[in-house]
């Protein structure tokens, strides 16, 4: 296992843990809380869609109504990090889908969260890369799939430093669909295969026009 890997889950277990009681106290009364600590766990789904916050879920909820017209009997989980995000996934797609806040990185927590929900696959939107998850979702041979994957020159320029472990991390995605040509162009450097990565534009384009 690479160092930084093991330096990750540690400061990640540490953070969990040392702030465990003020997290629990949150939770007592805060949705937001309660999720990132997984005090519910989440029913069967047969694929989970992770959206960070509004347009990311703009995003999901219109590949969501594009599977259901392609197998209606699937079902589905969708994972937020921010309140507006849950208002917002809650609102377009609640009536279809579960929704629920993403939990602390701790593989704890994942294990607990993969045992009960079971995915048969896990769509991530946009730039989302949480070590101990992707770890935990290879290890258990589930699918992950980047939509809409974009990679600023900000943060191309944090990640380059640690090109190996990151590459080696992003390389476990099952496919990367790109937004544009210097995202396909970063992701490229940071070591992904060109086999796994579809250059195939912005998905918001796709979407149907709202208000």
């Amino acid at each position: 296992e690479l160092p930084m890997m093991q330096l990750y889950r540690i400061v990640a277990n540490l953070v969990y843990w040392t702030a465990f009681k003020y997290f629990w106290f949150r939770s007592t009364t805060d949705e937001l809380w309660a999720g990132r600590l997984l005090t519910e766990l989440p029913a069967k789904a047969d694929i989970w869609m992770h959206a960070a916050s509004v347009g990311e879920v703009r995003i999901i909820s219109h590949l969501l109504d594009y599977l259901r017209s392609v197998d209606p009997t699937l079902t589905y989980h969708i994972t937020v990090m921010t309140r507006t995000g849950y208002q917002t996934a809650k609102s377009a797609c609640g009536d279809i889908a579960q929704v629920s806040y993403f939990p602390f990185d701790v593989s704890m927590l994942w294990r607990k969260f993969l045992d009960r929900m079971q995915p048969r696959i896990v769509v991530i939107a946009e730039t989302e890369i949480w070590p101990n998850l992707i770890e935990t979702l290879e290890s258990r041979k589930i699918p992950v799939v980047l939509v809409n994957g974009r990679l600023s020159e900000k943060a191309h320029g944090r990640y380059i430093f640690v090109r190996g472990p990151i590459g080696k991390l992003l390389s476990t995605y099952d496919h990367l669909f790109l937004k544009g040509r210097e995202d396909h162009k970063r992701y490229r450097d940071l070591g992904v295969p060109e086999t796994k990565m579809t250059l195939a534009g912005d998905m918001k384009f796709d979407a149907p026009l709202v208000e």
